[in-house]
């Protein structure tokens, strides 16, 4: 009955996940965070295990927020190349106490996000400003970027703009942003007992919102 789920469905690869959750969780969960949690991590650590070097969560999953975060906040769907391995390289120098000690370089983390997991993938090519013909990158499926950008606000997985904020002043600017209407709700959920200063936020907003529509 949910539409992102039903989507997710409609993908051969995403199906076959979402049955392989069901027999190893024993159930499907009806809670999309868990839903979304659980289909990446078994991704990312327990998919195409014969044909390629498992990934280690712990490391691969803020570097993944942080792009998600980086491309909701601009309303983007897709990524190029460059900008990629930029967002890459400044997750590991804004989260050292993560990504201090990874041995795996960039291009290395990229290739193998896609050919481990596809849970982010190239799409296609585009033509930049300069004349260049750019890789572009996309998550397999809009709710990952969603729920990683949820991840992302809850957990810190940030830019340094962003460090000091609290999850409700990093929420405000994006209330009305189409691009986030999955997402607050995901943050929502993820804060647990800590979602109440953003809850109440939310109710203020719509209270003053209906009012209007009276007047």
């Amino acid at each position: 009955n949910d539409n992102r789920i039903k989507t997710l469905a409609e993908n051969p690869l995403l199906l076959t996940t979402l049955l392989f959750v069901k027999r190893w969780a024993g159930y499907l969960p009806t809670r999309k965070s868990v839903l979304y949690q659980e289909m990446i991590k078994l991704l990312m650590v327990t998919w195409n295990v014969e044909g390629h070097e498992q990934l280690d969560i712990e490391e691969a999953e803020p570097q993944l927020a942080y792009v998600a975060f980086w491309m909701t906040s601009k309303g983007k769907q897709t990524i190029i190349l460059n900008d990629l391995k930029k967002c890459l390289l400044d997750a590991r120098k804004q989260m050292p106490d993560i990504l201090g000690y990874t041995k795996v370089n960039v291009t290395d983390f990229i290739k193998r996000v896609e050919s481990r997991s596809s849970l982010l993938i190239m799409s296609g090519h585009k033509k930049i400003d300069s004349g260049e013909i750019v890789q572009i990158y996309e998550f397999l499926h809009l709710s990952f970027q969603e729920h990683l950008t949820a991840k992302a606000v809850v957990e810190k997985f940030l830019p340094i703009s962003e460090n000091g904020k609290s999850t409700l002043d990093i929420i405000k600017p994006h209330i009305q942003d189409e691009s986030w209407k999955e997402v607050i709700p995901l943050v929502a959920v993820l804060l647990r007992r800590d979602s109440k200063e953003l809850i109440e936020h939310l109710i203020e907003l719509s209270t003053i919102a209906e009012g209007d529509d009276i007047r």
